[in-house]
């Protein structure tokens, strides 16, 4: 086969699509063009994702007709001269790439005008060819129009997402230069105005929008100056998690990054706060001297390389690490409560104030009966806890599992269903760290989690309802649960509404409220914010993963989140042992294992009996 040079279009549309992939590329590589040209005041419309239409227009610096003409040409560039400038940027763009690759691929207007000149004026291309140009009256700035992007190179437009897919992904790097840049920032999207923030926001109110679930008691502020540059932004507190790593944002001298190694420190540095399967929030700026950093070494500019990788890295963990340990501290106060008081005849908000889910707070206590204590984090807000009897008072027979009278706790209550089945030969003979149930059987002791059985009979029962009765009884809330969500996230659970509704599930909107208006039957969900958003992580990955496989998963989600955790009260246990065993689950929907087996001829062989 001979060898040829490639004629000039190939090259240039080759080099277009190595740096656009999707339409979240241009508007990415206009709004940093916008932040080089010194813009306070940027406005992003697209339509149809992006595909028919986008609009990028600021009021910075903007360019004469010459630069104009200039800017479309391949690696033409203000932001350096010469090679060694390339370890030294400052600037968001340098390669003088984007706007050629754009104007190839689509058809694109440039209008624009320097403040001191009389007049703008705009440029039409068409596949990279200049077709019109004309003046116009204008403000000092620029404004870029690029419609059907892809038009000459159907097989590359056939790979562009659906139109609701690229609008999420373009509306994921908007949020990124809300958070980095302190602009007036304006995104519409099909007409309607979806974020409007201005330069002087606080940092606070853009994270809490951008995800409703958070609370300002929730941050952490990082503020940190060091030899070779900052770390500063806010991170979550080590019990305000999610299921995945996408609400963790770093930016390197304002540079948007997905770098591996910043991922996985920023969770190190949580250590052991964390529970499993769980990630917290992070917003963090690391700045560093130019010359320090390299960010040429990625096709998007979505990754960089330190100088000092290891100190930078080691320092960020351990600044990181401080601020949890000092800013996440709990006091203990005692109130007297009477041993007359009655949870029941206490007014709603008072039950509020006197019940507290304490699970998650392990802590040895000899206090007496009958005295309430209250956490109080580094905030100052206070959270009731109750000192449950001593597990003394309980002895070890079966009438531990029976159902209490309502007045006799205060925790709150799991009940499994009841049955007259019996365990068999299997005697449930107590609770360990509550959490492990201790069973006695024929020929072996055997120790079993509690929450991962549970977990695990729901899923089955959930998954005979669904995929062989072909429809999971509903349970008609008499209030919703309300959720609040952001724009985006609200678009994704219209856009996979028949699956949350097959799955027991369902709601309606007030503007960016979620009212959930049904529950499976017999599910009592702790946390509903958390398990909404966890199915939404599931269903994102309708496409790749089969639908039985997400309906699955979703079901899994939901068992999870309604099973009995550690520190439960929990009555019913002797039915939950029974299925398990009539069942033959040996492990939880995740593939942890339910139970153990101490054979007792190892125990007698171990003691020498």
């Amino acid at each position: 086969m001979k060898i040829k040079k490639l004629p000039d279009d190939i090259i240039v549309k080759i080099a277009a699509g190595e740096v656009i992939s999707g339409t979240y590329n241009v508007v990415k590589e206009l709004i940093e063009n916008s932040i080089d040209a010194g813009a306070d005041k940027i406005r992003v419309e697209i339509i149809d994702g992006g595909k028919s239409k986008i609009v990028v227009e600021d009021n910075g610096d903007g360019m004469s007709l010459e630069e104009m003409r200039i800017a479309v040409k391949p690696h033409t560039t203000s932001k350096i001269d010469k090679f060694d400038d390339l370890y030294s940027i400052n600037s968001f763009g340098f390669r003088g790439e984007a706007l050629a690759s754009i104007s190839e691929i689509s058809r694109m207007s440039i209008s624009s005008k320097k403040e001191n000149d009389l007049t703008g004026y705009e440029i039409f291309y068409i596949g990279g060819k200049e077709v019109e140009v004309k003046e116009v009256t204008k403000n000092k700035g620029t404004k870029i129009e690029v419609n059907d992007l892809f038009f000459n190179i159907p097989a590359r437009r056939k790979f562009l997402k659906s139109s609701s897919s690229e609008s999420r992904k373009v509306t994921d790097i908007v949020e990124k230069f809300i958070l980095s840049e302190n602009i007036d920032f304006e995104y519409i999207r099909n007409g309607k105005e979806i974020y409007k923030f201005y330069k002087n926001d606080k940092h606070t109110d853009k994270i809490i929008t951008l995800f409703p679930e958070l609370k300002l008691e929730d941050l952490i502020e990082i503020n940190q100056n060091i030899g070779w540059g900052s770390i500063k932004g806010f991170i979550s507190n080590p019990k305000t998690t999610r299921g995945n790593r996408s609400a963790q944002i770093f930016f390197v001298n304002k540079r948007y990054v997905k770098e591996g190694d910043l991922f996985s420190v920023f969770e190190r540095s949580y250590g052991e706060m964390l529970d499993k399967g769980r990630h917290p929030y992070g917003v963090l700026f690391i700045n560093v001297l130019p010359d320090n950093v390299d960010v040429n070494v990625h096709p998007q500019k979505l990754e960089v390389k330190f100088s000092d990788q290891n100190i930078i890295m080691k320092d960020m963990k351990n600044i990181l690490r401080e601020n949890l340990v000092e800013k996440t501290k709990f006091n203990l106060n005692f109130e007297k409560i009477e041993k007359n008081q009655n949870i029941e005849n206490q007014s709603d908000e008072r039950k509020r104030d006197l019940v507290f889910d304490n699970s998650d707070y392990k802590s040895k206590s000899n206090f007496e009966n009958g005295y309430n204590t209250s956490l109080y984090n580094n905030e100052g807000h206070q959270e009731k806890i109750h000192i449950k009897e001593p597990i003394k008072d309980y002895g070890y027979s079966n009438e531990f599992f029976e159902k209490k009278k309502v007045n006799d706790t205060i925790s709150t209550n799991f009940q499994i269903e009841n049955s007259d089945s019996r365990t068999n030969n299997k005697r449930i003979i107590g609770v360990a760290n509550t959490r492990y149930l201790i069973i006695e059987d024929e020929d072996q002791i055997i120790i079993m989690d509690f929450h991962a059985a549970h977990e695990r009979v729901i899923f089955e029962k959930l998954k005979k309802q669904f995929f062989t009765e072909k429809r999971i009884k509903k349970n008609k809330l008499l209030i919703p649960i309300e959720i609040r969500v952001s724009f985006e996230e609200k678009e994704e659970i219209n856009e996979h509404r028949e699956i949350i509704n097959q799955i027991g599930l369902n709601f309606s909107f007030e503007n960016e409220i979620m009212k959930i208006e049904t529950l499976p039957l017999g599910i009592k969900v702790k946390n509903p914010k958390a398990m909404i958003r966890e199915i939404l992580d599931t269903l994102k990955l309708k496409g790749i993963e089969s639908l039985e496989k997400i309906h699955e998963d979703a079901l899994a989600t939901m068992a999870c989140r309604s099973a009995v955790k550690t520190g439960d009260d929990v009555v019913g246990l002797e039915k939950l042992v029974s299925d398990v065993f009539e069942m033959k689950l040996k492990t939880c929907p995740h593939g942890r294992p339910i139970m153990m087996n101490m054979p007792y001829k190892k125990l007698d062989d171990f003691f020498g009996r």
